[in-house]
């Protein structure tokens, strides 16, 4: 990004800064430095807006080269004064102690630095990450020195460290001799200094170095690095340049220029190792372009990038944007069978990467395809035991080299390697986070005749893995990514062990760490169920011949969660009229509707109304249950709640629920079912306003059979309206002369649907209704409460051939002549089906 602040020395001019971004194939967001305070932390704020299409941009990593302010501040400004702006995963940095700031850098105001270090570690208190927590601050080694932290990845691109103020304070104490440094060979002058005091000088020397590696480029980041810096990289290269596995070389496609090309930075020597293709300058104009001998003169690095052939990209023209598309091998993967089982799991793959799970689901060959046409390029990860990233990238400098970011190049190698006897021989490679061939092979006597990676992988996939074994002593961040730990592990008790890293020294109690369910001390998680407090249950209900309960949820509540694992728990309360006997439970499945999932619980009916319905969500993500907090509702609460609003019910609807209150009243009373608790013993007079005048309500008297149907072999016996459980319609015949088989029959039932359209419905079962006097009987119960007054017509038929005449019956009729209770229940249930004719027919 381009300076947006005034030189404060110089009117006209700008001021330096550093300020890089980088976002990954996946979205990640890195930031490198930042730059300075004001316009410019504003205008980085502005810019990850704009990128990321977030008000609140998360930012993963931010990665600190060292405690200058045209370099931290624009950090600083946003955690003091706008911690709320941004969410922030981690900080990477590596920062002396203010002891090792006195000793090694007397000469330029130590206490300055260490006061910005001091700002930077309390700043950072005041940032949250994506889930509301504190941000970690991980303390970066460099690979030089073997150490933990030294490497890590952020999807497709990995970092390694590659000089630390620690690398420098080590060299000052073996690299003993004089240099002289000349503007011809450093861009600054030092005439026989010690390594000590030309590090003193600066505290530009504390400067962090990492390279990235991404799509077959690598891109060193050199921050203010001076030329102590300089000396030891130098040392550094041409003492490992020709054994990668010990160190990098300096060798990089980019790189961004140190000290902003200026004076002080980097030596001629030290971009000849880097032979960069492209370099960045992170500058002002006034340093670009000065000549000369000036303080700020790029003049010499200009003309040794320009010798090198490198394209030179000044940052004061404007940002500069790079792209590093996902690098495709030559050759496409071709896994073999006997390997593919530990390389691609389907129900993993789909599992980790929710936005293929909501396009494959569980089509495990759809899955494959996806893995091998896009998958291994972009560095996906199909199995627990087998991490191409991780395989790439964690091994020895060697392969990190030869892949380059080219994932299937790097999956080629395994499959080239696997069954050969002399990689294991020679030190094996870790295959993922949670297997090291090489280490299960030496903790376990009985696999000492397996000689490849391939055998140890498949016996750990199959067998080890279920037994509990280890299989890496790699100790395991929260996010579950290893920095290089190597550490061994005393168990404490069932949450914590302890660990001593070999290549750090320290030892500290950690609790377990668990991944796909065992932790690298050996300990098999148990997973208790997590409450998930962002899950709600909302309502609905179905007005039938019974009262259905829709739980919906929310479908994006539900993302990334194995819908086969997905289920409602409902409680409701049994009574024996007034007296509760007990609960009853039902699992409930959910139907994807739209953009909700409904969970629908039936065979409620009028005297449920004022029962409570207990309800839990339950679902699996990535292995671990989760659980909703109680939903506690009933039927009654839907409709007072209804009635109560002020505004956007319609007043139909508010009839309809008074109706269905004086309804289920009646029924408990005609039922004698908590006769204590009625539904409609809470209604008030402003609720009571919306009822009808029940002694107004009049039945119905269509009770007929038509004479169609000449010598009709099975004759009808009568018909009645259930009131019992919910409210059905049953049609009760003799078999007269028929004398085929029972099984045969079927109903044909036509009626007018609250819309006014035939509805025909063919019913299949008929029952035995009366066994003394031969009598059977099919039974209507699809009928909504709307359509209760319907006149339905029904003619039995064998096969395709009517076997009866057709019989004319409405439900209502049944109410005429009725008495006492049952005469009330009558006339709240179609004062009640009235309401809802007139609610749903508009």
């Amino acid at each position: 990004l381009p300076v947006m602040t005034e030189n404060s020395s110089y009117a006209g001019e700008q001021a330096q800064n550093m300020a890089y971004i980088m976002q990954t194939a996946g979205g990640k967001i890195i930031v490198i430095d930042g730059g300075r305070r004001g316009d410019e932390a504003l205008y980085l704020l502005s810019y990850l807006r704009n990128l990321t299409g977030q008000a609140v941009p998360h930012v993963d990593a931010w990665i600190h080269t060292h405690a200058h302010s045209d370099h931290v501040y624009a950090y600083l400004d946003i955690a003091q004064k706008y911690p709320d702006a941004i969410t922030l995963d981690r900080l990477y940095c590596n920062y002396p102690t203010n002891s090792e700031l006195q000793s090694y850098c007397a000469d330029n105001n130590p206490d300055s630095v260490n006061s910005v270090i001091q700002a930077v570690y309390t700043a950072t208190k005041n940032l949250k990450n994506a889930e509301g927590g504190a941000v970690e601050i991980l303390e970066l080694n460099s690979r030089h020195t073997g150490k933990c932290n030294s490497s890590f990845d952020i999807d497709e691109v990995h970092f390694d460290v590659l000089l630390t103020f620690d690398d420098m304070i080590s060299a000052i104490k073996t690299m003993t001799g004089t240099y002289t440094c000349t503007m011809d060979t450093h861009n600054t002058n030092y005439d026989k200094k010690t390594l000590a005091q030309i590090v003193s000088n600066t505290t530009n020397n504390t400067s962090m170095v990492c390279r990235a590696t991404v799509g077959g480029k690598t891109i060193l980041f050199l921050g203010d690095a001076a030329a102590g810096c300089s000396i030891v990289l130098e040392s550094y290269h041409k003492a490992n340049k020709s054994d990668p596995a010990k160190y990098f070389s300096l060798k990089s496609d980019v790189v961004q220029m140190a000290h902003h090309g200026g004076r002080n930075g980097q030596s001629k020597a030290s971009y000849q190792a880097i032979d960069p293709d492209v370099s960045l300058w992170p500058c002002t104009g006034v340093t670009h372009e000065a000549a000369g001998g000036s303080a700020a003169s790029s003049t010499n690095p200009k003309a040794w990038l320009t010798a090198l052939g490198a394209e030179i990209y000044p940052a004061y023209k404007g940002p500069q944007v790079f792209y590093f598309s996902t690098l495709r091998s030559a050759a496409t993967v071709s896994i073999p069978e006997k390997v593919r089982p530990y390389i691609f799991d389907a129900e993993y793959y789909a599992g980790r990467y929710p936005e293929l799970k909501a396009v494959y689901g569980t089509d495990a060959a759809g899955l494959y395809d996806h893995f091998i046409t896009y998958g291994i390029s972009e560095g996906r990860c199909a199995s627990p035991y087998f991490d191409v990233v991780y395989y790439a990238n964690h091994n020895n400098i060697n392969l990190t080299e030869y892949a380059k970011g080219d994932y299937e190049k790097a999956m080629n190698h395994f499959i080239t390697y696997m069954d050969n006897t002399s990689e294991l021989s020679g030190g094996g490679k870790r295959l993922s986070v949670n297997f090291d061939p090489a280490y299960y092979k030496s903790q376990y006597s009985d696999l000492s005749a397996m000689t490849t990676e391939f055998q140890l992988l498949e016996h750990y996939a199959t067998v080890g893995h279920a037994e509990g074994r280890r299989a890496t002593k790699s100790a395991l961040s929260a996010n579950e990514v290893n920095y290089h730990h190597s550490c061994t592990f005393t168990q404490v008790d069932g949450n914590s062990h302890s660990v001593k890293c070999t290549s750090c020294g320290d030892t500290y109690i950690q609790e377990h760490t668990y991944v796909y369910g065992l932790c690298p001390c050996g300990e098999v998680e148990i997973k208790e169920p997590v409450q998930e407090s962002k899950w709600k249950i909302g309502h609905t209900l179905n007005l039938a011949s019974d009262i259905s309960v829709n739980l919906a949820v929310s479908k994006s509540l539900l993302a990334g969660f194995d819908m086969d694992t997905v289920y409602i728990l409902a409680e409701i309360d049994l009574y024996t009229e007034s007296e509760k006997t007990g609960t009853k439970t039902v699992k409930i499945l959910p139907v994807e509707q739209g953009n909700y999932y409904y969970f629908t619980l039936t065979g409620l009916t009028a005297v449920n109304m004022n029962d409570r319905i207990r309800s839990v969500l339950y679902g699996t993500k990535d292995g671990q249950e989760y659980y909703s907090a109680t939903d506690d509702y009933s039927i009654a609460d839907y409709a007072y709640s209804q009635m109560n609003k002020t505004t956007g019910v319609p007043d139909k609807l508010k009839v309809l629920c008074a109706e269905l209150l004086r309804y289920g009243g009646a029924a408990q009373i005609y039922k004698n079912y908590r006769t204590n608790e009625l539904a409609d013993s809470k209604m008030t007079d402003a609720h009571k306003a919306y009822l009808s005048d029940m002694d107004a309500v009049v039945f119905g008297n269509t009770n007929k059979t038509l004479d169609d149907f000449a010598g009709a072999p099975i004759k009808w016996a009568g018909k009645s309206l259930n009131l019992d459980s919910k409210v059905c319609l049953k049609f009760i015949f003799s078999k007269g002369t028929y004398t085929g088989d029972i099984a045969d029959l079927t109903l044909r039932v036509s009626y007018t649907d609250t819309y006014g359209a035939t509805k025909e419905v063919v019913l299949t079962d008929a029952e035995l209704y009366n066994e003394k006097l031969g009598y059977y009987a099919f039974t209507l119960d699809t009928m909504l409460a709307a359509e209760l007054r319907s006149v339905v017509s029904v003619q039995i038929y064998a096969d395709n051939t009517p076997v009866s005449c057709t019989l004319q019956y409405s439900a209502d009729t049944y109410g005429n002549n009725k008495t006492g209770t049952l005469l009330d229940v009558c006339k709240a249930l179609f004062a009640y089906s009235d309401s809802a004719k007139s609610y749903f027919a508009g």
